[in-house]
């Protein structure tokens, strides 16, 4: 078993929950007063939990008690379920908020949901779009004409960029127009009922680029089915494809294995039946025992598309996920291998399949969720010229704030890490952290305070003066670890009773330290007096999907004079999210945006995200697996002036000429 597709297959999880649950898509078309339920049902879940209702008025313009009066006089005059679906997505992108969205548990009996689909899926490269895959039911043999490779610029003569900030942003909207097209652009393929409307025409035309000078448009039929069938179809053809590949015929433990793969959608090989896994939402709901607001600080993908990446790191914010994918990472250990050593190979293949590494580069052994490497570069002077002197740069790729091991392994690790970087005589180190979704406050403050001796300032956070918060704190008070932290925890109750009482709606501004006290502390590990008060500058790649605490630790590095940030503006997700359900008639569920983080300055990360020092074009990127930002970052750090020094390093000597590294194949 290859462990892509042990990836491929936990991503699938996650569709398990956002295409099946206890309260699905009805069988029956609802009445007014039902659908007059289910939005009353959602203007409360705004009314309590909502944190930057007030903000969003003012930034965007609208009065939010005419905007109720409006959807629901619209909601009475609809006819069919599907319209009222799209009516309630519509009225949650009114807010452009990256982490408020809504999703519709789609039931997997027949008449229910519809689908439909070109057939394939891939990835935006600039403003085009890039086919990678099809779907298991479209042989490669077939003569269909768009293939693996194309780049389509257009359907239906509106140019995709045009089609996935207007029509579909409609529907979906997060508040920064890079990432709602980057966001919406398979979905621009691939619908599904219960998310937009299905496209009324049965035809599509596709605009596909032949090359630099010409295009062409390829008329194909949009293929139209009932949800139920389409699971079914798909799961037959990916078995029969795995027989192939394998040579062998399915059985009925290979069956079950296969059932957390992506077109399983929530098939129980014990039972027969199509299930739920309820304890997913754990995570995310907060209802459910076991619920962390510090660990809610991610972006949540809710679009129903079968090659939906960020879809994967949601499941991993789940304690159910993070155990599918330790029993998978098991299996797939060779008997020769230590636990240590598996780990750090799955991951670094997994950077593997997103990144290419440079020329010349030394591995980081100490180095376990976050890969890490060396690479040289070479020092131009202020004429631009190469001086004859050469450094070494350090390179971590992190990909996300819940990753697989525990903080206190991780934190070893990235310190490990930055010894090693040490011993190379590395000053200057690339943080990519380019698509990363987010996920623990805790964490990423705490990687962010491993850059430097000094103990770093962390933002403000306005909490939404609702019950959960409260109860948060009330909770804290009761059990905290120690009588200090149970009196902080009553200090800040007491905070958040006054601050309500004045009638307002968001709590005054608030040290996040405050959700994690006396955890952050100066790196006495890393050698004071040198660059960025630690020995290292850092340099963080970003793009428009780095998302939520991806968000916040850019904005915290460069509060702190700790880094400087190369792409282009991040996606602007300035707060937490918990998931709510569900809506009594349609089974509607929403995720809300319950608290804002301030910058030093005073200004909201939400719908504004981090500005670029260097600006670099990310999006177009893409196709190169972002070795085009590597390379903007390197060229920056090559062009500064440095000293050459002779002393031995941490039981080394650096020589006025580096060596080259060791070069290690891709393996």
């Amino acid at each position: 078993m290859k462990i892509n597709t042990i990836t491929f297959k936990i991503a699938s999880l996650a569709l398990v929950v956002a295409l099946s649950a206890c309260s699905p898509t009805p069988r029956r078309t609802l009445r007014t007063e039902e659908k007059a339920a289910d939005f009353a049902w959602l203007f409360s879940q705004f009314g309590e939990n909502y944190a930057p209702l007030e903000y969003k008025e003012s930034l965007h313009g609208f009065n939010y008690a005419e905007l109720k009066s409006k959807y629901l006089e619209r909601s009475a005059a609809l006819t069919t379920n599907e319209q009222f679906y799209a009516l309630m997505h519509e009225f949650v992108a009114e807010f452009k908020d990256a982490h408020t969205s809504g999703q519709f548990m789609s039931s997997t009996n027949p008449g229910r949901t519809e689908v439909a689909y070109l057939g394939f899926s891939g990835d935006r490269v600039g403003n085009k779009f890039v086919v990678k895959e099809f779907l298991p039911t479209f042989s490669a043999d077939s003569a269909y004409p768009i293939k693996v490779g194309a780049v389509i610029t257009a359907l239906d003569g509106v140019p995709l960029v045009d089609q996935a900030k207007g029509e579909l942003a409609k529907f979906r909207n997060l508040g920064q127009e890079q990432a709602t097209i980057t966001y919406n652009m398979n979905r621009i393929f691939n619908r599904i009922s219960t998310a937009a409307p299905i496209p009324a025409s049965p035809f599509a035309v596709v605009t596909v680029k032949i090359d630099d000078k010409t295009t062409e448009d390829i008329m194909v039929p949009w293929v139209k089915k009932d949800y139920y069938q389409f699971i079914q179809e798909q799961r037959a053809a990916a078995l029969e494809k795995r027989a192939e590949e394998t040579g062998k015929v399915a059985t009925a433990a290979s069956k079950a294995e296969f059932d957390t793969d992506l077109f399983s959608l929530g098939y129980s090989a014990s039972t027969g039946q199509y299930s739920v896994i309820p304890s997913f939402f754990k995570a995310l709901d907060r209802k459910q025992e076991g619920f962390n607001f510090l660990k809610t600080f991610a972006f949540i993908d809710t679009a129903p598309i079968w090659s939906s990446k960020s879809l994967q790191k949601w499941l991993l914010e789940s304690q159910y996920g993070r155990d599918a994918l330790k029993a998978q990472m098991e299996a797939m250990k060779s008997a020769t291998e230590t636990y240590e050593e598996f780990v750090k190979r799955y991951f670094w293949e997994e950077m593997l399949r997103e990144r290419t590494l440079p020329t010349q580069y030394t591995r980081v052994m100490e180095a376990i969720d976050y890969p890490a490497y060396v690479t040289p570069v070479i020092v131009k002077g202020a004429d631009g010229k190469p001086t004859g002197y050469q450094k070494y740069v350090g390179y971590i790729y992190l990909d996300t704030f819940s990753p697989y091991s525990e903080d206190d392994v991780i934190l070893a690790s990235v310190n490990a890490t930055l010894a090693k970087f040490k011993e190379f005589g590395v000053k200057d180190v690339i943080i990519d952290m380019i698509n990363n979704g987010g996920g623990s406050l805790v964490l990423g403050s705490k990687l962010a305070q491993v850059f430097s001796a000094k103990k770093i300032t962390l933002p403000d956070m306005q909490f939404r003066l609702s019950e959960s918060w409260m109860d948060d704190f009330e909770g804290a008070a009761l059990n905290g670890a120690s009588d200090a932290e149970k009196q902080l925890a009553r200090s800040m109750l007491d905070v958040l009773k006054e601050d309500k009482s004045k009638g307002l709606r968001l709590s005054r501004g608030i040290n996040s330290e405050v959700l994690m006290p006396w955890e952050i502390k100066g790196n006495k590990a890393l050698a004071a007096g040198g660059v960025a008060e630690g020995g290292f500058k850092t340099y963080l790649l970003v793009n428009e999907m780095c998302a939520s605490m991806c968000d916040i630790f850019s904005g915290i590095m460069k509060d702190n004079n700790l880094g400087t940030v190369v792409g282009v503006r991040t996606m602007g997700a300035g707060g937490n999210v918990v998931m709510h359900m569900s809506a009594p008639n349609s089974g509607f569920i929403v995720n809300q945006t319950e608290s804002l983080i301030r910058r030093k300055d005073g200004s909201y990360i939400e719908n504004v995200g981090v500005s670029p020092d260097v600006a670099f074009d990310t999006i177009a990127d893409s196709e190169n697996k972002y070795s085009g930002a590597r390379t903007k970052a390197l060229e920056v750090i090559s062009s500064e002036n440095i000293v050459v020094s002779q002393a031995p390093v941490a039981g080394i000597t650096v020589p006025a000429v580096l060596p080259a590294p060791t070069t290690e194949g891709n393996k």
